[in-house]
């Protein structure tokens, strides 16, 4: 399952630095609220924020039972990326386990969600693997679906 989505938007703040960014262009709390947003009304329990890393934003939500995490960032001004991650704990984090077995019910949502946005263009949906390696490049591969092979 491809679980990291690329999209184009002009929707969400990509110039203005905010006092509270922890770096420099850390982008994506406002769109990390709209996720929030969007996920709450299609029915999934979420943060209240967006929470904030040294690399961009995160917004946790369940479908159902299963915990999600959504990280937030964007590729050098040009496009966003959300990789959809199963929520693990410490030592799940720290042997990889979050991006192991994501299950397709927190993809599909945020799928739904994306495809679903007259601000969001050009979703594309990678493997984790492929997109780590592929940064900037990333965005030129990919499919529409993130269950496609």
């Amino acid at each position: 399952m491809r679980t990291v989505a690329t999209f184009e938007s002009g929707k969400f703040n990509l110039t203005e630095h905010k006092d509270y960014f922890i770096n420099e262009g850390c982008y994506g709390d406002d769109l990390g609220k709209w996720l929030i947003s969007q996920l709450r009304a299609a029915g999934a329990e979420t943060d209240s924020e967006p929470g904030q890393e040294d690399f961009g934003w995160y917004v946790n939500y369940t479908i159902g039972s299963q915990p999600f995490c959504a990280v937030i960032g964007n590729v050098g001004g040009e496009f966003w990326f959300v990789a959809v991650e199963r929520a693990t704990g410490f030592l799940g984090s720290v042997f990889g386990g979050r991006n192991r077995n994501v299950p397709e019910s927190g993809v599909m949502q945020l799928h739904q969600l994306l495809s679903s946005s007259p601000d969001v263009k050009n979703l594309k949906w990678h493997h984790w693997e492929k997109f780590k390696k592929g940064g900037e490049n990333a965005f030129s591969s990919g499919s529409s679906k993130p269950n496609a092979p």
